[in-house]
């Protein structure tokens, strides 16, 4: 175990993702925006410009393709299939 450890703490960080998560650093931080934004689509009725805003990516056109990427649907097509409708009593 100390031999695993000190060479896991002589990695860098970067490394140290790819061989823990299997991830680069930026991967990671991409991944982490997408369940961000996939969170606002679901709870919060901002638009998609303010939540591709928010989570600073450069375009709508940009954040649509990388959460594509990641949830293998489109933000809409998310929010329509997810997005948690108000309680409605019987």
């Amino acid at each position: 175990i100390t031999r695993i450890t000190a060479t896991v703490l002589s990695l860098s960080c970067h490394n140290y993702l790819l061989v823990i998560m299997g991830m680069s650093i930026q991967d990671y931080i991409q991944k982490f925006r997408v369940e961000r934004a996939a969170n606002l689509l679901k709870y919060s009725e901002a638009d998609l410009t303010e939540i591709s805003d928010y989570l600073c990516f450069h375009s709508q056109s940009y954040f649509g393709s990388v959460f594509k990427q990641y949830m293998h649907m489109t933000p809409k097509q998310y929010r329509d299939a997810y997005k948690t409708k108000e309680f409605q009593s019987e």
